[in-house]
């Protein structure tokens, strides 16, 4: 008895979904992913040419850019004796100071811009 099958209770149907509904039909709307890489993919049309203003951030040597300094005059007494001394670091950006050796001219600086009193290039 407990071998034999019942003959009048059938198989119980698996679930296959709501087959009278309709699908949504995937849209054409591109990832986050895919919309990134096409702002950020390289083209030759965006490289600055010479006749555009440089802008953005570069990384540099300072003691290269301090040794250019060092060929510069002051804008006050005309010596060649500029002094570029780092004060401050934030991060990748740095608060420098620009000092004649020869006369008082103090000119401080800071590597980026700001925004909301946070360093642009640590955001």
């Amino acid at each position: 008895m407990g071998n034999r099958k019942n003959k009048s209770r059938s198989q119980k149907r698996k679930f296959i979904g709501n087959r009278y509904t309709e699908r949504t039909k995937p849209l054409d709307v591109p990832t986050v992913s895919e919309q990134k890489l096409k702002t950020t993919s390289v083209s030759f049309e965006n490289i600055p040419s010479k006749d555009d203003k440089m802008s953005g951030n570069r990384i540099f040597d300072v003691e290269i850019l301090r040794s250019v300094f060092s060929c510069l005059c002051c804008p006050s007494c005309l010596s060649v004796n500029l002094q570029l001394t780092e004060d401050s670091i934030f991060g990748l950006s740095s608060g420098m100071t620009l000092k004649c050796k020869k006369c008082m001219f103090v000119y401080a600086f800071q590597s980026t811009r700001k925004a909301n009193e946070m360093n642009d290039i640590n955001l």
